[in-house]
């Protein structure tokens, strides 16, 4: 019975050609594809994976490529994370059209059951309230209803505060001081990035913040941020790159003590 067998799948009894044999179609493998894919029931088993390809990607997981420092020592420039897209629920697209270009068109974007809310602490991806097509990660610090505040660097929700993630990080030495008003804060006369508030966050929104407190834009900018525009949360990196080296430079380019490592 077991030379039959081999008759059947392999040329040659004396060795294993391989799952996928470089000769064809007598292999284990590619007997196995043809009888899956082959004919008009195989078209339909084709369109079937596709499309649930297609659903994992755009519904339950995806990958984001981190660009700028405003999340570091957390998030480095090359990292490349997975996105949990239903770690607060389902909810229907807000955009359908085909990935990585422009060909597509907006919708309204609805909950069809929700699991838990946003938590401060969470790393989030998200649509700028300001900018649709302009995608950012950052920390919630607050959700709707509570109260923060920043005192010479030291962060406050309802009048407790709260320890800085721990690979934050500020660029400059010195805090600004108290007096100095910034600007561009939200909202006008909430004083400076190190001196903030006190401000409530509207129900419905969230408060969140790079961990490189001196290098974000963050909602100490532009305000609060609608959860409807969350699009996912941070799980773990894939893998990292040292930006500006080639990948042919694998020992160099590759940051192996970063690759699989969880977010937190």
């Amino acid at each position: 019975m077991l030379d039959k067998l081999k008759k059947r799948f392999w040329r040659s009894r004396e060795e294993y050609p391989g799952f996928f044999a470089s000769w064809g179609n007598h292999s284990p493998g590619w007997v196995m594809v043809s009888h899956l894919f082959g004919g008009r029931r195989g078209l339909i088993r084709i369109l079937i994976l596709l499309l649930l390809i297609f659903f994992v990607r755009s519904q339950l997981f995806w990958f984001f490529r981190v660009d700028s420092q405003s999340m570091e020592n957390t998030l480095l420039p090359g990292d490349v994370f997975v996105v949990n897209k239903i770690a607060y629920g389902f909810r229907t697209p807000d955009w359908i059209g085909i990935g990585g270009t422009p060909v597509g068109f907006r919708m309204a974007s609805h909950w069809l059951f929700q699991i838990t809310g946003p938590k401060p602490g969470d790393i989030i991806i998200f649509r700028h309230p300001d900018d649709f097509n302009d995608i950012f990660v950052k920390r919630i610090i607050a959700t709707g209803g509570q109260t923060i505040e920043i005192r010479n660097r030291v962060l406050m929700v309802d009048g407790k505060e709260v320890p800085p993630p721990p690979e934050s990080r500020f660029s400059r030495s010195e805090p600004l001081p108290e007096w100095v008003e910034e600007q561009d804060i939200f909202p006008a006369g909430a004083g400076n990035r190190d001196n903030y508030g006190p401000v409530q966050v509207p129900f419905g929104t969230v408060f969140v913040m790079g961990d490189n407190c001196d290098n974000s834009y963050d909602s100490r900018f532009w305000g609060f941020l609608p959860e409807h525009r969350i699009l996912g949360r941070a799980m773990m990196i894939f893998i990292s790159g040292e930006p500006g080296v080639s990948w042919l430079s694998l020992s160099e380019k590759l940051r192996f003590s970063r690759v699989f490592r969880w977010i937190y």
